[in-house]
């Protein structure tokens, strides 16, 4: 294997474990929100009810005043950082 190729490979294998570790640092995000807000019920509506992409954001902006922007941020991080990744894991 190349140096490019096996170079491309880690970075892209870094990138998939990066989107995965972002998605499931959203979720924890998500389950600490609704114990907040929620307490015990919290827990187990965040492990049953999957975050919605854009109506979670609107109950927390509405709920708390702020628009959360780091939610957005590893949203993207978990949507962009795989699919680069793989792309650069390609042959």
């Amino acid at each position: 294997m190349t140096a490019a190729r096996t170079l491309s490979r880690s970075v892209g294998g870094f990138l998939v474990g990066m989107g995965i570790l972002a998605g499931l640092l959203l979720w924890v995000l998500y389950l600490l929100t609704l114990v907040n807000w929620m307490g015990a019920a919290g827990f187990l509506v965040a492990v049953i009810a999957a975050p919605g992409v854009l109506v979670f954001p609107i109950v927390y902006w509405a709920v708390e005043g702020t628009l959360p922007v780091a939610y957005f941020a590893y949203l993207l991080a978990g949507i962009l950082l795989p699919s680069v990744g793989a792309s650069l894991m390609r042959d």
